[in-house]
């Protein structure tokens, strides 16, 4: 075996060591996430006025490689976005602002009406 061939076979394992350490750490991490809520405005490109902005709604389920969240928004139109199971890395939440549980439990009961009362 060749120096270079030697060099590249304990390349390949000290970075298979430190992508183990690396998912180790990361999954600790976006285990402390499970539970928590966020929110952030959303809107369509172009807002001109406070009415084009609305709330678009996180909730982090479980940690799995990443993160698995009830994602909800009602936007300025009235259109209705549910999803039971986005996915999500902890570092895009570092743009969203917490919130309590229960606030988050009262814009989704009032998602949960929207969508009685549209059908």
């Amino acid at each position: 075996m060749s120096r270079k061939e030697e060099l590249q076979r304990q390349l390949k394992a000290l970075h298979e060591e430190l992508n183990t350490i690396t998912d180790a750490e990361n999954d600790a991490r976006d285990a402390t996430y499970v539970g928590k809520c966020f929110r952030v405005r959303n809107n369509y490109s172009c807002p001109k006025t406070e009415k084009d902005y609305w709330w678009l709604y996180i909730k982090v389920l479980r940690a799995d490689t990443g993160l698995y969240c009830l994602r909800f928004q009602i936007d300025c139109n009235g259109r209705i976005e549910i999803e039971p199971e986005a996915y999500m890395t902890a570092n895009s939440l570092d743009s969203y602002t917490p919130m309590k549980p229960a606030d988050f439990e009262k814009a989704w009961t009032r998602c949960v009406l929207a969508v009685s009362a549209a059908h």
